[in-house]
Order: structure tokens, then C-alpha cells, then sequence
């Protein structure tokens, strides 16, 4: 939202005018943007393959880790209360894994751990009931599915593989 034909233009040594020339409307500068962001990942979702998918995932988010992140104000997550939640959830799921996993390295649980926090997410949740269109009921299957998934390989031993 923050991304305006004067900031570029300013970006870009150019008028707000000669932005708004090419791209009349936001819309339109924000999907050419989006377009040349997709085109710089390298990545195609037109054939995209099932066997495919950890590796294009793998390449998608280390395009992303190539951006300078900053966190976006948000008075859910700065607030203390939601802060100490947030950290009491964390704490309890890697606690869990800890205790189911007691001979592989921290690393390794806090992996594990993570990643069903994000199965476990509100927002992850949410995503499924809007942009998939799910049943709440399928939307829970869905990710219990996940995690119990997850919870298998756990106990076959099968650790995450760190990218080391």
C-alpha cells in the first residue's frame, strides 16, 4: 500500500507524471511490480508439478530472504499481552517436541516446532476459509491432516533437513 507513482518516480529520478504515464492507476504500477518480482524469482507456477513443489517453495522463500525485511507496525504484535501469548504458544510447542524428540538437536525441534506453529496459525487457518474457499470443517481437517503427517515422521525419526 505504500508503494505510490511518486515514490517510484522518486526512486527512479522521474516524475510522478511520467510514472502515472505507464501505469494510470495503482493497480496497475503495484501488478507491474508483482509481475517483475515474479519474473526475478525465476519461478513458473504455470507447470508447477507436485514432485516440484519443495523445491520451487525452497526457491520462492530464499528470493524472499533476499529482500531487507522489516517489521510492519502492528499493534497485535507489538502489544505485550499478545507478545507474552505469542511466546507462551512457542514455548509449549517446542516443549512438546522437545519431549517427544529428546535425542536430536535443538535445532532440529525448534525446526519441527515452527512448523507446526505455522500449521497451528490463526492466520494459516484463515487463509484456507478465504483464498481456498474451505469449510471451516475442511480447512481443520486439512491441517490436523498436516500435523498428524508431521507427527509420523517424527516418530519414524525423520528430522528436517536444515539446508546444511
Amino acid at each position: 500500500n505504500r508503494l505510490t507513482a511518486r515514490e517510484i518516480g522518486a526512486r527512479a529520478g522521474i516524475s510522478e507524471r511520467t510514472v502515472k504515464r505507464y501505469f494510470p492507476t495503482d493497480r496497475k504500477l503495484h501488478d507491474a511490480v508483482m509481475q517483475r518480482l515474479v519474473e526475478e524469482s525465476g519461478i513458473s507456477l504455470e507447470q508447477l508439478k507436485l514432485n516440484e513443489f519443495e523445491t520451487v517453495t525452497a526457491r520462492m522463500f530464499e528470493f524472499l530472504a533476499s529482500f531487507t525485511v522489516t517489521q510492519k507496525k502492528n499493534t497485535t504484535l507489538n502489544d505485550p499481552t499478545f507478545l507474552a501469548m505469542d511466546r507462551e504458544r512457542c514455548n509449549a510447542v517446542l516443549a512438546a517436541v522437545t519431549e517427544a524428540t529428546p535425542d536430536w538437536a535443538a535445532r532440529e525441534q525448534k525446526l519441527v516446532a515452527a512448523a507446526l506453529d505455522l500449521l497451528w496459525s490463526v492466520p494459516s487457518y484463515e487463509r484456507m476459509l478465504t483464498s481456498w474457499e474451505l469449510a471451516p470443517k475442511d480447512a481443520i481437517a486439512s491441517l490436523t491432516w498436516l500435523i498428524r503427517l508431521a507427527n509420523e515422521a517424527i516418530q519414524r525419526d525423520q528430522k528436517p533437513d536444515a539446508g546444511e
